[in-house]
């Protein structure tokens, strides 16, 4: 699946697939990360939060689920684990 994505990505005028600093490809245009994959089934895209939320909303992608929420100050100390 990725290697589709890859392929289509890489043959945009300007676009190259490189090492992504958390293994798997990032996907450059001008300098600047487009998106990168994880795998085989792991697409990260950073869309605009209005277009990230028309996504989510219709089923199309979650959000993503790395970053650890923090809202209290007891919860900091669960980031640095």
């Amino acid at each position: 699946m990725t290697t589709d994505i890859e392929t289509r990505v890489t043959s945009w005028p300007g676009a190259e697939a490189a090492p992504h600093r958390f293994d798997g490809s990032a996907f450059i245009l001008e300098g600047r990360e487009l998106g990168h994959v994880h795998g085989q089934q792991q697409v990260d895209i950073p869309f605009p939060k209005r277009v990230r939320d028309v996504v989510v909303a219709n089923g199309l992608a979650s959000k993503h689920p790395f970053l650890p929420r923090i809202r209290l100050d007891h919860e900091v100390p669960r980031v640095g684990r």
